[in-house]
């Protein structure tokens, strides 16, 4: 995947936080969309109790939209 950034530990953790997200998304019975997905996301940081989890939920949803963008 040429897309996801060259770095190991932020590709796992960035397929981590869109893998939470899309359970999350499938246990409200919600359609999965690029939408679902960074409102989930921003969703995971607003709630986190972790400075580095809310980081990263930003980073993840920042990647994802990127990745959307060069796919299209």
């Amino acid at each position: 995947m040429a897309w996801l950034s060259e770095e190991i530990e932020h590709d796992a953790e960035f397929l981590a936080l869109v893998g939470r997200a899309v359970v999350a998304l499938a246990q409200e019975r919600r359609a999965l969309s690029y939408d679902a997905l960074c409102s989930r996301l921003g969703g995971l940081a607003d709630s986190a109790d972790d400075d580095e989890l809310v980081i990263s939920c930003w980073r993840a949803r920042q990647l994802l939209k990127n990745s959307v963008g060069l796919i299209k």
